[in-house]
C-alpha cells in the first residue's frame, strides 16, 4: 500500500529519505500558510513573517502546508514579481525553513493569469518551468498545484469560453512533467463535481474542498443549492473517485472556520447585503471536525488538510472594520487549539492509517449500517475506525468473529478507555456524527 498509490514518493504511503531509503509518511495538511504583506510596517515587503510559525505548525501534528506566495498569477511576461518578493530566492528560504521544522510544501504555481482567458505564451510557460527547475530537488518539496477552484463547468465568460481552458492546464502538466516527474500536480476542487467534469486528467491529486459546517439550513434569498451536512464529506470523496477514476487520488479537506465571517468568498464587510447572515455560519466544532477528518479517510482518502491556517491576507487578525479575520486560525488562538487536538490525534494514528486496510468479512467484524467502517490491521493488532455519519443518535451492535479474537482486550482510542467485550459483541451508542476507535488485541495479550 505504501508505494502504489501513485508510484510517486511524495505521494501519502512514502516519503524519500536523503539517503535513498523509505519512510511511512502520511499528509496531514494545513491550507494557506501564507502571507503576502509584512506584519509589521518596519518590515520590508520581501520578509516572509510566517517562517516564525512553522515550529508551532509542526508541533501540533502538521507535515505537509500549501502555500499559495508564489505562484504566478502576479507575475508579468516580462518576468517582474508583485511587491510581495515572489522570487525563487525567497520560495528557497521558505523550503529551507520547512525542512528545518519537518514540514512539506504543497507550492502553489497559479490561480493565475495565465490560464485564465488568455493564450499561453512561451514567456509565461517558461516563468513556471523556471521555478520548477529550481525548486524541484529541494527535499522539502512535496508538490505542485497547478490550479485551485476548478469547478464543475468552469467559469464562463461572454466571448472567452471556459476558464480555466483545460487545454491550457493540460499544456502545463505537461511541460511540468517533463521537467518534475517525481512530484504530484494537485488541483483544487470547490465542490461536487460529475461525470461531464472537464478536468478529470489533469491532475495526480485532487484536493476537495468541503464547506459544510453552518450550511444545514439556506435562507430565502441565497441559492439552496448550498445546503450542506457534514456526511456530505464522505459523499463528496467517492463522488470525485467515480469521475476521475482509480488512477488519481482524492484528499479532503476539513472545514475550519466560518463562512459567514469569509468577506473573500461571500460577499463583503459587515453590513453588505451580499455577505451571508451572520447568524447562518459557525464554527465547526472539535466533534464535527473529527468526524469530517475520519469520515473522509473511510472514504479513501489519501489524506487530510485543514482549511485554513491563514485566508484574509490584508488584515492579519485584526479586525479593522472591512471584513475582519475571523477565518484565519492565526488570529483564533481557540480555533487553533481546536483544531490542533485533531491534527496530534491524527499525527498519533498515522502509523495505522498507514497500515493494510482489511475487509470486514476477512476481518471477522460486523456493524450494521448506518455506522461507517473501517478496519486497520497493525502489529498484530486490529483497529475499528467507525463513524456514525447521521445527525441522529444510532445504536447498533459490534460483533467480532470469536474464533479470530478470543479473550480480546478491547480500548477506545485516544482516551484508552477499556471496554468490556463479552461473547464477542458489544452494543454501542453513537452520538451525532461521533468517531469511535476500538483496538482489538487477541487473547488479552
Amino acid at each position: 500500500m505504501w508505494m502504489v498509490l501513485l508510484g510517486i514518493s511524495s505521494l501519502a504511503g512514502t516519503a524519500r529519505l536523503a539517503s535513498g531509503a523509505q519512510e511511512p509518511f502520511f499528509p496531514i495538511g494545513l491550507m494557506l500558510v501564507d502571507d503576502y504583506t509584512p506584519r509589521d510596517p518596519k518590515d520590508p515587503p520581501s520578509k516572509i513573517t510566517v517562517l516564525e510559525e512553522f515550529p508551532e505548525i509542526a508541533r501540533v501534528g502538521f507535515n505537509v502546508i500549501r502555500v499559495g506566495r508564489f505562484d504566478f498569477g502576479g507575475i508579468t511576461p516580462d518576468g517582474t514579481p508583485p511587491e510581495w518578493g515572489n522570487t525563487d530566492a525567497n520560495a528557497r528560504v521558505l523550503l529551507d525553513t520547512a525542512q528545518k521544522s519537518g514540514l512539506k510544501v504543497l507550492m502553489g504555481l497559479s490561480y493565475a493569469d495565465w490560464i485564465m482567458g488568455k493564450d499561453l505564451s512561451n514567456d509565461q510557460l517558461n516563468l513556471i518551468l523556471k521555478r520548477v527547475r529550481v525548486l524541484k530537488d529541494h527535499p522539502a518539496l512535496w508538490g505542485w498545484v497547478l490550479n485551485d477552484d476548478t469547478p464543475q463547468g468552469g467559469i464562463q465568460k461572454e466571448g472567452e469560453g471556459l476558464e480555466p481552458d483545460p487545454e491550457k492546464l493540460r499544456k502545463v502538466r505537461r511541460a511540468i512533467k517533463e521537467v518534475d516527474p517525481s512530484h504530484p500536480l494537485v488541483v483544487g476542487l470547490p465542490g461536487v463535481v460529475d461525470q461531464n467534469y472537464e478536468y478529470r486528467d489533469i491532475a495526480d491529486i485532487y484536493e476537495l474542498d468541503n464547506l459544510v459546517i453552518g450550511f444545514e439550513v439556506i435562507p430565502p434569498g441565497f441559492p439552496q443549492e448550498w445546503e450542506a451536512h457534514p456526511e456530505d464529506v464522505g459523499k463528496r470523496v467517492d463522488l470525485v473517485y467515480n469521475v476521475i477514476g482509480p488512477k488519481q487520488k482524492v484528499i479532503a479537506d476539513v472545514q475550519t472556520y466560518n463562512m459567514a465571517n469569509d468577506s473573500l468568498s461571500w460577499g463583503g464587510p459587515p453590513g453588505d447585503p451580499k455577505r451571508l447572515p451572520d447568524n447562518l455560519g459557525r464554527y465547526p466544532t472539535i466533534a464535527e471536525m473529527r468526524f469530517m477528518a475520519y469520515d473522509a479517510l473511510i472514504h479513501k482518502s489519501q489524506g487530510v488538510f485543514f482549511n485554513c491556517y491563514r485566508w484574509d491576507y490584508q488584515n492579519y487578525g485584526r479586525d479593522d472594520g472591512e471584513g475582519g479575520d475571523d477565518v484565519s486560525l492565526r488570529g483564533n488562538p481557540s480555533q487553533w487549539e481546536a483544531v490542533s487536538s485533531v491534527s496530534k490525534e491524527l499525527k498519533a494514528m498515522t502509523p495505522i492509517l498507514l497500515a493494510p486496510t482489511q475487509e470486514p468479512k476477512k476481518a471477522g467484524v460486523t456493524i450494521k449500517g448506518p455506522i461507517e467502517l473501517l478496519i486497520k490491521h497493525h502489529q498484530g493488532r486490529t483497529y475499528l475506525l467507525t463513524v456514525n455519519p447521521s445527525p441522529e443518535p444510532v445504536q447498533r451492535q459490534i460483533r467480532v468473529a470469536r474464533d479470530r479474537f478470543p479473550n480480546p482486550t478491547v480500548t477506545l482510542l485516544p482516551q484508552r478507555q477499556r471496554i468490556s467485550f463479552e461473547r464477542g459483541s458489544l452494543d454501542v451508542q453513537w452520538s451525532p456524527y461521533e468517531v469511535r476507535v476500538y483496538e482489538i488485541v487477541p487473547g488479552g495479550s
